[in-house]
């Protein structure tokens, strides 16, 4: 059977530090061709053994914990994939350190010894980010942390969802059933969120917790695991959301279709950011001349053209959008239909062919003046070149077919109201 030879064996582990348990889950790069083996018993697991260096003895695994000045030394058997072999030769890094390892052909043996394991930093203050419990809702599993050096703890099991579970104080239930439990009118709940700091940082008794700002309570479990709990407000009634109103640049000819919708202060909707198939932020034009949908930040609207733009509105957490009989939708002022589908709410309005520019706007902005004359020239003098196909078409100006001084000159007397007309 053919082998490839594996030329550099790179692994990332988590550095000791005081307090911390030991990593015995070695990361490697996409694509590796090796791996450490599920080798276990009471000191090895996944086929790596940690050695207190500073007692003399080996750590247990599961239960072993770093000490403050000890010295670690770390032991990673890596094993090649069917059809691979370790090269004789091989380049081993841990952590990006080049580092010295036994290498054999059908195995790697990879032993270093870290510095004295330090005090993790404390913590300070940590802010969890969930949806506010509202009537018919499902209960937000995703916890969202930024800025802090820890992470949501993705644990999954039971009535626990990421690191996530509610519970129903005003009914009494100790665990709502993730995906299938809502949210009651009036009652009261519950959230707690395990957490999990970052190598090198530790919670401790002075951390401040919050949710969505708010303060809530750091507990930890008798196994040393850290979770935050927090009792929001009763829960809310959905509101219905009954008028939208949306405002983009109108079609003109040379311009590139808007993307970014504006929306009244306060208004409870959004375009998401969705970005495929033609859409940016949830939003598609269409060339109803050409039946083609345009391509964001490439094709611009053309003069005789009609085109389409069609809007999808996301309502916030808390807000819903009823049935279309019941809104009222407007964009750019002027009422449009409306469709709500799938929780989504999407509007369109077709705009009216785009008048051909007059000849000599040659910068597109609709009219023709001394910005014009000032662009054409440049181009005549091969400064700098025009290149939209609109505007090359504007500044043939004598309509004779290409771009020359005679162009130039007719447009200059138009400017300077010496001709009436191009």
């Amino acid at each position: 059977m053919l082998t490839e030879p594996i030329s550099s064996i790179e692994v990332a582990l988590d550095e000791p530090f005081a307090g911390n348990r030991p990593d015995y889950t070695a990361e490697f790069p996409s694509g590796a061709n090796y791996y450490s083996d599920d080798y276990s018993n009471d000191y090895y697991l996944n086929d790596i053994v940690w050695r207190d260096l500073t007692s003399g003895s080996y750590l247990y695994a599961g239960s072993g914990v770093f000490q403050a000045g000890h010295e670690y030394e770390v032991t990673i058997n890596l094993t090649p994939e069917s059809g691979y072999l370790f090269s004789g030769s091989a380049a081993v890094e841990l952590n990006g350190q080049s580092v010295q390892a036994d290498v054999f052909e059908d195995g790697a043996m990879i032993v270093y010894s870290f510095p004295p394991a330090e005090e993790p930093q404390p913590i300070s203050s940590v802010d969890v980010v969930l949806y506010v419990p509202a009537a018919g809702e499902e209960p937000d599993y995703e916890a969202w942390i930024a800025g802090y050096p820890c992470d949501v703890e993705q644990y999954t099991a039971g009535n626990v969802l990421n690191g996530v579970a509610w519970s129903d104080v005003t009914g009494e239930r100790f665990y709502l059933d993730p995906g299938e439990d809502l949210f009651e009118a009036g009652h009261v709940y519950q959230v707690s969120v395990n957490l999990v700091p970052w190598n090198g940082f530790k919670f401790t008794s002075d951390t401040k917790v919050s949710v969505n700002e708010e303060e809530a309570e750091l507990r930890v479990t008798e196994y040393g695991e850290y979770y935050l709990v927090y009792t929001f407000p009763p829960a809310l009634e959905i509101q219905p959301i009954t008028s939208v109103s949306v405002t983009l640049d109108a079609p003109a000819v040379g311009a590139r279709p808007d993307y970014t919708a504006e929306f009244p202060s306060g208004a409870h909707y959004y375009s998401n950011e969705f970005a495929e198939w033609g859409y940016l932020n949830d939003i598609i034009w269409r060339d109803m001349t050409d039946e083609v949908d345009l391509r964001p930040g490439t094709d611009v609207f053309l003069a005789g053209h009609s085109y389409q733009v069609t809007v999808y509105l996301t309502a916030e957490y808390g807000y819903t959008f009823p049935s279309e009989d019941e809104i009222s939708a407007a964009l750019n002022g002027i009422d449009v239909s409306c469709n709500v589908l799938f929780g989504q709410l999407n509007l369109s309005c077709v705009f009216p062919p785009l008048a051909d520019v007059t000849r000599g706007d040659v910068n597109l902005d609709g009219k023709v003046d001394a910005a014009d004359l000032t662009v054409l020239a440049r181009h005549v003098a091969g400064i700098s070149f025009l290149t939209d196909p609109q505007a090359l078409s504007n500044a043939d100006v004598t309509g004779e077919g290409g771009i020359s001084a005679s162009d130039l000159t007719k447009l200059a007397r138009f400017v300077a109201h010496i001709e009436d007309e191009l």
